[in-house]
């Protein structure tokens, strides 16, 4: 089980509801019970003091949650197929960020894929030059107990994609009526496992609650009309992050 709390100390009421709202997305077990998963830093996080949101150094709050990513094949790193959407998390508090939302403004921030949430650049992101976090997100609420104290749900965004009763699957173009708009491809991250559908103006997670049905969704996604892959196309986490800038802001530079 994941800490959030005991006589001493506590986990922030402002992680505490977005854990409860993961958990409540996605039911599954592996992720939760993942040691990429936690809050309460161990003995490594309790050296660095206050230079580490998971120790509870501020008001006797824990202002930090690492949530698992799916990976597989990985020697070393626990297997996990039912985690939330990461990149998603990550894009949701870089654009709190930017709306200067108090749960992470002035001073909260992300860290995934070799990417930090950039204090001078709200929306955008830097380098992280320390633990590349590529098997989980970290995410810091700010220092502002107005903030971290919220109780209001976080603006998740659906992390799976699910087939419809029709047999397609949300989100995706099942017409080619835009051309264009309706082309995508379908690429899966070789470090992190993480498989998207990817095009002009949408960026679908593919992964299931399990492998089979990831690869049910991978094949529904490959035979859309407007899918231009011919099976799935493994890039570079930087390769991803670039794509999903481009299609998701039409920025091709942080």
């Amino acid at each position: 089980m994941v800490w959030t709390g005991n006589d001493q100390y506590r986990l922030a009421p402002a992680l505490l509801t977005l854990l409860q709202q993961l958990q409540a997305a996605n039911p599954g077990q592996g992720w939760l019970n993942s040691p990429q998963t936690g809050t309460i830093g161990d003995v490594i996080h309790q050296a660095k003091n206050s230079s580490s949101d998971h120790n509870p150094w501020l008001d006797n709050t824990v202002r930090a949650l690492d949530v698992a990513a799916n990976v597989s094949g990985v020697q070393g790193i626990v297997t996990v197929t039912d985690a939330p959407d990461c990149e998603a998390l990550f894009a949701m508090v870089n654009t709190m960020y930017a709306a200067q939302d108090p749960r992470v403004w002035p001073n909260g921030y992300a860290i995934y894929l070799k990417r930090i949430t950039d204090w001078n650049n709200p929306g955008g992101f830097r380098t992280q030059t320390g633990d590349p976090h590529l098997y989980h997100v970290h995410i810091s609420v700010s220092q502002n107990p107005a903030g971290y104290n919220s109780t209001a749900s976080w603006p998740l965004t659906p992390s799976r994609m699910q087939p419809r009763a029709d047999g397609n699957i949300a989100d995706l173009p099942t017409t080619a009526d835009s051309e264009e708009d309706q082309m995508f491809h379908v690429i899966r991250n070789v470090q992190s496992g993480a498989v998207r559908a990817a095009g002009p103006n949408f960026w679908v997670a593919l992964e299931g609650a399990s492998p089979d049905e990831t690869q049910a969704n991978i094949a529904l996604a490959l035979t859309l009309p407007g899918c231009t892959s011919q099976a799935v196309e493994d890039i570079s986490d930087a390769r991803m992050s670039w794509l999903k800038r481009f299609y998701t802001t039409g920025k091709v530079t942080a």
